[in-house]
């Protein structure tokens, strides 16, 4: 087999007070007799994110409220056994039109609550996937990943 040719093109947003859009595009080439890296990988497939239901989520779900030009999401998961507080959380929305910000999160029993801001940066109304939102969760332990989170 030939080279490996990877391209990457990023888009995310650069928040402090106000969120700026940002992209940025990344290209590598690996030659084809790049030897000895299956080690690597068998070793970076331990670090992935584990999913959040086999770490204990029994249920989850989002709610969405207009809040002035942008909207409002409070996302509840609920985690057999509780969970920790996360050090961070991440929203992929699966479209570049779709940012949520994450601005608090509160463990409370068994449940993890989610406070963010939802910014739709496309034309029309708000169109977001919730069966393609995915919520990954940094904690001591590592990452946690739940895809999916239906209106509740």
């Amino acid at each position: 087999p030939g080279p490996l040719e990877l391209n990457l093109d990023l888009f995310y947003g650069v928040c402090e007070e106000v969120c700026i859009p940002v992209q940025a595009q990344l290209s590598l080439s690996l030659p084809s007799d790049t030897a000895g890296g299956e080690g690597a990988i068998r070793a970076s497939l331990g670090t992935r994110a584990k999913s959040a239901t086999a770490a204990g989520m029994t249920s989850a779900h989002c709610r969405v409220a207009p809040a002035g030009d942008d909207f409002h999401m409070t996302a509840t998961l609920r985690f057999r056994g509780g969970i920790e507080q996360p050090r961070a959380v991440v929203f992929e929305t699966g479209t570049e039109d779709i940012y949520i910000d994450p601005v608090a999160e509160t463990v409370l029993g068994q449940d993890l609550t989610i406070d963010a801001i939802v910014y739709n940066w496309g034309d029309g109304p708000l169109a977001l996937d919730r069966g393609r939102l995915r919520i990954t969760m940094l904690t001591s332990d590592g990452a946690l990943e739940a895809v999916g989170c239906p209106a509740g």
